[in-house]
């Protein structure tokens, strides 16, 4: 199963993307694009913040996710990203096609001041790869996002660990109940 997180700077991915691995794990890969995007050129000062090079990352990503998941099909592959753009999610569709797997799309979300906060505090700390990670940002991207077309689970951010872990983990059996009932037919 591949698991596209989606959803704008400081709305919760990341937090989530940590529980469902501890939730799955030897079975999980997770995949974010800020740290790999990191590995790759931030000890070189490269990192430039735009589409082309966030594209190039995650196209990486993508190739190892299918290179897991050809070895193991039961793998869940976690994928982090902001997601805001259409052409963002139809890539993770082929993907999923491509691969035979079922996709799960989690869009998260928490009111604008949520945001601010986490934001300013991971900015203040210095807790996150990616630094042009502002409310700056945030509002950018909310301007100019496409609306999310393929199914999803828009799940609201500012609860507990443990409440966003158990939405998330209910929406994937669901999706699993519905595709094995669905090849059962």
């Amino acid at each position: 199963m591949i698991v596209q997180l989606t959803g704008l700077p400081g709305t919760g991915k990341t937090t989530l993307a940590a529980s469902l691995q501890h939730h799955f794990g030897d079975r999980c890969l997770l995949l974010d694009k800020d740290l790999v995007r990191a590995a790759l050129y931030g000890p070189s000062g490269q990192v430039t913040y735009r589409r082309d090079q966030d594209d190039f990352v995650v196209s990486l990503l993508h190739l190892a996710a299918g290179e897991r998941l050809t070895r193991d099909p039961d793998a869940v592959i976690v994928l982090e990203r902001t997601g805001t753009r259409a052409y963002q999610l139809a890539d993770a569709t082929q993907l999923a096609t491509t691969l035979a797997q079922p996709l799960a799309v989690i869009y998260c979300w928490c009111p604008d001041d949520v945001a601010r906060d986490r934001l300013d505090a991971d900015h203040r700390g210095g807790n996150h790869p990616a630094c042009n990670r502002t409310f700056s940002l945030y509002q950018q991207l909310q301007q100019t996002a496409d609306p999310i077309t393929v199914p999803a689970l828009r799940l609201r951010t500012d609860t507990s660990a443990s409440e966003l872990l158990d939405a998330a983990v209910g929406y994937l059996n669901q999706l699993n109940t519905t595709r094995s009932e669905a090849a059962a037919r």
